[in-house]
């Protein structure tokens, strides 16, 4: 794994009550504000939006400065998404995009 990636941290908030769960980085997310995505239709032209839009259960993305929202469906196991949203991140972080 490369240093980038080494050096990223993130702390997860799992809010069961709304099927959501919420990343902070030390990183920059979204630079322009909040963007939110809400289809694969729309998450396409984003590659991180995009990566994330494609796990299981996912059906909100939000990206926002230094933080990802996930809402996701009822049914789905929250700890088992988070661990999914997380390797998206590390990977896509490490590369630098």
């Amino acid at each position: 794994m490369s240093d980038a990636a080494e050096s990223l941290e993130m702390f997860v908030e799992f809010e069961s009550a709304t099927g959501s769960l919420a990343f902070t980085l030390n990183r920059v997310v979204s630079g322009a504000g909040e963007a939110r995505f809400d289809s694969h239709e729309a998450a396409a032209a984003h590659p991180l939006a995009r990566k994330l839009m494609e796990i299981d259960g996912v059906r909100l993305v939000v990206l926002a400065a230094a933080a990802v929202r996930l809402a996701c469906d009822p049914e789905e196991d929250l700890e088992e998404v988070a661990a999914r949203a997380e390797l998206v991140l590390r990977h896509y972080f490490s590369n630098d995009k």
